[in-house]
């Protein structure tokens, strides 16, 4: 078979080409009308890399514009509705101007109003003093209120769950926002949004006012069930903006579980998992003896003082205190009653740390420097003083 001639030239042209490295090119003769320039261009090995070279290189590319989640079959599909929704999102609010927006947004974030509000107060509980709150609630009243009032921990934990209470309400909010924004006009959107808080907000209060008894400030079962109902919501509103579609094309609704179980069920799980640790901690008092109990729970009354009124009650000292039947509970009540503890006792102490800086004593001077106090008849008194401190710190 005879070859081509194109093939023979190119073969005598590379026999007769000399090697990369002591090649120079000359200037090549150009015409008139296209004059291209004569200046010699050097050229290395460097200039053009090996086709290992560029086979790294192209793979390197491909890796970085290629996102690690768009990858697989499954992570291209969240991707995508991600995507889509940012789309959504974006694309209705570029339809509204400055005040528009803001009117929008006051209209949803009005239904975080009673979050914050419970929030504020079950935190201001805890963080804000203690004992001085102690001090102005109980002065004057009977000590079995602070049998049944709520530790601490109850008061935080109900902070936690007013928390995912708001982020519910707010992620509820912000999808319905997306579809109303695209589907309807902006003063549509912007009723039915402040409609929607309105309903959330007269909701929330008629469980707070039916399910807490009067002058018990204790919410902790009221947000917890707030927050389950908005999580059921959350389905809802997830299944309901499923068919948004920015072609106008129209498509069956889904549940979007990735979405769920990001955005609404780790959240609460979070919350009762730190619910149920603190919660386990406070029902370990139940299992403690009856003396030991009122003696760790209740300011101002030590085991001496414990053994006389289980003495006087007619109760075993080392019965559990989930065994008590009501009348024994109601009679230590009646005896803790006649004991000037809790308000009058740290109002005396309050007294009585003032009394001592004001003449300049040494135990004043010690108080006001916030160091340990000794007591009377105690070999070490250091956590008492700082239970007094602490105290005396809130004036």
């Amino acid at each position: 078979m005879a070859a081509n001639p194109s093939e023979l030239y190119m073969r005598q042209l590379n026999r007769h080409i000399p090697p990369l490295e002591s090649h120079t090119p000359s200037p090549i003769a150009t015409s008139v009308a296209s004059p291209i320039s004569t200046t010699p261009i050097p050229m290395t090995h460097e200039d053009v890399p090996s086709y290992e070279v560029s086979q790294r290189i192209h793979e390197q590319q491909q890796r970085l514009l290629t996102p690690p989640l768009l990858r697989t079959r499954s992570g291209l599909t969240e991707g995508r509705k991600k995507e889509s929704k940012n789309t959504l999102k974006s694309v209705g609010l570029r339809l509204l101007n400055a005040r528009q927006h803001f009117a929008l947004a006051c209209s949803r974030d009005v239904s975080l109003i009673p979050c914050i509000v419970g929030l504020f107060q079950s935190w201001s509980r805890v963080f804000a003093g203690s004992s001085y709150f102690a001090v102005e609630e109980l002065a004057g009243q009977p000590l079995q209120t602070s049998i049944t009032s709520a530790r601490m921990s109850e008061h935080f934990l109900t902070g936690v769950w007013c928390i995912v209470a708001g982020y519910l309400t707010f992620a509820i909010l912000d999808g319905l926002m997306i579809r109303w924004i695209v589907t309807y006009s902006t003063s549509a959107a912007i009723v039915r949004m402040l409609s929607m808080s309105t309903i959330i907000i007269t909701i929330e209060q008629y469980l707070l006012s039916a399910f807490s008894a009067d002058g018990y400030k204790y919410g902790l079962h009221i947000w917890i069930l707030i927050s389950c109902c908005l999580t059921v919501s959350y389905f809802a509103q997830n299944f309901v903006t499923s068919n948004l579609d920015l072609r106008g094309k129209s498509r069956a609704r889904f549940f979007d579980f990735y979405n769920i179980a990001v955005f609404a069920v780790v959240p609460v799980g979070l919350a009762s998992f730190i619910t149920m640790i603190i919660l386990l901690q406070s029902l370990l008092i139940l299992r403690l003896d009856v003396e030991i109990g009122l003696a760790k729970t209740i300011f101002g009354v030590g085991y001496n003082t414990a053994e006389r009124i289980c003495a006087k009650v007619g109760i075993y000292p080392k019965m559990r205190m989930n065994q008590l039947t009501e009348p024994q509970i109601m009679a230590i009540n009646k005896e803790l009653s006649d004991i000037s503890v809790e308000g009058h006792l740290k109002q005396k102490i309050l007294d009585d740390i003032k009394l001592k800086r004001s003449i300049g004593s040494y135990a004043g001077s010690r108080h006001a420097a916030g160091l340990p106090v000794r007591g009377q008849r105690t070999r070490n008194n250091s956590s008492t003083a700082r239970r007094l401190n602490r105290v005396e710190r809130h004036l």
